[in-house]
């Protein structure tokens, strides 16, 4: 484990230096870090080669960076208080432009957390997260004030941000506290899909998207769940629960096991809970040794001993699959 003596609030990937991958990292009591990883047929290596100036006694609560790929290499986080900090992350010399929103809270009430960010496709907008979205333009002198978004009729949170599945800079994927998935244009600042599983309702902790272009995937605050939508039939998507120790599913002594992460890739879901990271692969091509070995338990591995059994339902009447 990195850095298991801070608390981590949110880890982003970055193009790092000389062919290595490199981490921004977010640490719950304020601090930024750079983190250079070793290759990948090296023996595994993680050196802070930067520290990023942060306003002191502000805890990071979320965190996001440009896509890996981008050469702006931005990075964004947010902290208790509503500060919005972003990041050249090729410059830990230069400070921050940063935007401090104004007090508007009610005696007696306190500020809305933010708890989730994003910077779009094309680096050009950063959002973040509340009771609504914020957008923020990104322009050469650093990050602008923000330009709300209403959110639901009924008071919600967003708590996840995602891109869309087709990745256009102009629409965004929201995970909001009401179980509800949204797909915004911020062009006219509309909610254009609105996507939920009807048989809960826990909250949408994480959400994704990809695959071929079509699919969303949503990660819930309970029992390991995962909802898995077709943007061109949101009605007949499908809820998986992600694997765990018996058949039935995860149900810890206290009722909550959330998805905390989660990441589309191809035809493969990567997600995380409290007990442990797991992956769900729709490819045809999968083999024994396709992923590192795990200690098997027979009475849980699927038929061909290729996975392990989960259950699932679909939304439509709710029955298992």
């Amino acid at each position: 484990m990195i850095f298991s003596w801070v608390a981590r609030n949110g880890i982003g990937a970055l193009p790092g230096l000389g062919g290595k991958e490199a981490l921004f990292v977010g640490c719950a009591n304020g601090q930024v870090l750079r983190v250079q990883l070793s290759r990948p047929d090296e023996a595994l290596r993680a050196t802070v080669t930067a520290h990023y100036t942060h306003p002191p006694q502000q805890g990071i609560t979320s965190l996001a960076t440009s896509r890996w790929k981008n050469k702006s290499a931005l990075a964004i986080t947010t902290a208790q208080g509503g500060v919005v900090s972003l990041y050249n992350t090729r410059s830990p010399w230069i400070e921050p432009t940063r935007f401090c929103p104004p007090i508007q809270c009610l005696s007696g009430t306190k500020q809305p957390r933010t708890w989730c960010s994003f910077i779009n496709t094309s680096d050009t907008l950063a959002i973040t997260g509340s009771t609504h979205l914020s957008l923020h333009p990104i322009l050469s002198s650093g990050i602008q004030p923000p330009r709300p978004i209403k959110g639901p009729l009924k008071q919600s949170s967003c708590y996840a941000l995602s891109r869309s599945p087709d990745d256009h800079p102009d629409i965004v994927l929201s995970g909001w506290h009401d179980g509800v998935v949204r797909l915004h244009d911020l062009r006219t600042e509309k909610v254009e899909l609105s996507m939920r599983d009807p048989w809960t309702e826990s909250g949408v902790y994480c959400v994704d998207a990809g695959g071929s272009g079509v699919h969303v995937v949503a990660g819930y605050s309970k029992h390991g769940m995962l909802a898995i939508f077709d943007i061109r039939s949101p009605s007949m998507g499908y809820t998986i629960y992600a694997p765990s120790p018996s058949l039935g599913p995860p149900r810890p002594h206290n009722g909550f096991t959330q998805v905390s992460s989660l990441h589309v890739e191809a035809s493969r879901i990567f997600g995380t809970t409290p007990h442990r990271p797991f992956v769900f692969d729709f490819g045809p091509d999968i083999a024994r040794d396709t992923y590192p070995f795990v200690k098997e338990i027979p009475h849980r591995t699927t038929h061909d001993g290729l996975g392990f059994m989960t259950q699932s339902y679909g939304h439509l009447v709710g029955l298992p699959r």
